[in-house]
């Protein structure tokens, strides 16, 4: 992402809590970022009053695939059926994703035994900048490159960040948009009422 729109972006987020794309909108103090390419560079937009949408609750986990950060290979999320999952997509460029990642980090471990796990997509397009920023604040949680985007597109990810919230069945439940430490208690009350399920 060029630094000019880089700057834009960290500017928004900073100020509103995420970083949207899509439709640009404006809602409970949210603002948005258009972003193209396909999930590359980010050009702010003029608010509105658009919604920004994002894959459907209660569908079928979307399938794709990205680079594991520890392995030499190709993963999807096929693997962890049968646990609760929160996908978690993020870039080092965007400030409310750096400020999710303890919390997070901290509600796996909490909640790991139980069968949680969080999975967090990295879209950077250079993977450099998120392997230099996890060496520096590393995480227990898997973390998978994708800086093509293939995955954001399969999930229709419009704001960053975002939390997708899985049932032990593989399907979508919840979606969270952006993050401020004052959701905390929402993101664990969905997670505990999955594992409840």
């Amino acid at each position: 992402m060029p630094a000019v729109y880089k700057k834009a972006a960290r500017a928004v987020a900073n100020r509103f809590g995420h970083v949207s794309s899509g439709f640009s909108f404006w809602r409970s103090g949210v603002a948005c970022l258009r972003i193209t390419k396909p999930f590359g560079w980010c050009f702010p937009l003029m608010l509105t009053a658009s919604f920004c949408g994002a894959a459907d609750v209660d569908q079928l986990l979307p399938e794709c695939a990205a680079l594991s950060s520890t392995k030499p290979e190709v993963q999807d999320f096929t693997g962890y059926q049968g646990r609760v999952l929160l996908i978690d997509f993020w870039a080092t460029w965007c400030p409310p994703c750096r400020k999710s990642m303890p919390f997070l980090n901290s509600l796996r471990n909490e909640l790991g035994d139980q069968g949680f796990e969080v999975i967090a997509v990295n879209l950077d397009e250079e993977t450099r900048e998120a392997t230099r920023y996890l060496a520096s604040h590393p995480v227990d949680y898997p973390i998978l490159f994708d800086p093509r985007g293939e995955c954001p597109q399969a999930f229709a990810v419009e704001t960053m960040p975002s939390s997708y919230f899985v049932g032990r069945k593989g399907r979508i439940r919840f979606v969270h948009h952006g993050y401020r430490e004052s959701d905390r208690a929402l993101i664990r009350e969905k997670v505990l009422s999955l594992l409840e399920e």
